[in-house]
């Protein structure tokens, strides 16, 4: 957003996500990406808020938490869990995490 108003893919998105639309969007950002990326997935949650519900790879340590981030701002209020499954991190506490999301973030970066 900038200054309170969604940016391109933002807006142009947006009425796809409430029609229930697959979504296809090409951003210079990440940042762009991740809030269009989790509204999308957090409006079909609301819907339907069982089991796991999506299931999230990505490719830099950088988008990770930023979707992270996105995730924990706009899901504050939806009693959403989600876990980060990252390499080299604490494997066993991952693995207990994986009980009861309702989305997985899977980053696969090779290093």
């Amino acid at each position: 957003m900038v200054d309170g108003w969604p940016i391109s893919v933002q807006h142009r998105c947006i009425l796809c996500i409430l029609i229930d639309d697959n979504i296809l969007g090409i951003t210079q950002t990440d940042s762009e990406k991740a809030v269009v990326f989790t509204l999308s997935i957090l409006y079909r949650f609301t819907k339907d808020p069982y089991g796991v519900f999506a299931l999230i790879l990505t490719s830099t340590r950088e988008f990770t938490y930023q979707l992270s981030e996105h995730l924990q701002t706009l899901s504050s209020s939806l009693n959403m869990q989600y876990i980060l499954i990252i390499g080299r991190m604490d494997m066993i506490g991952q693995a207990r995490a994986l009980q009861r999301p309702h989305i997985v973030v899977i980053n696969f970066e090779k290093n």
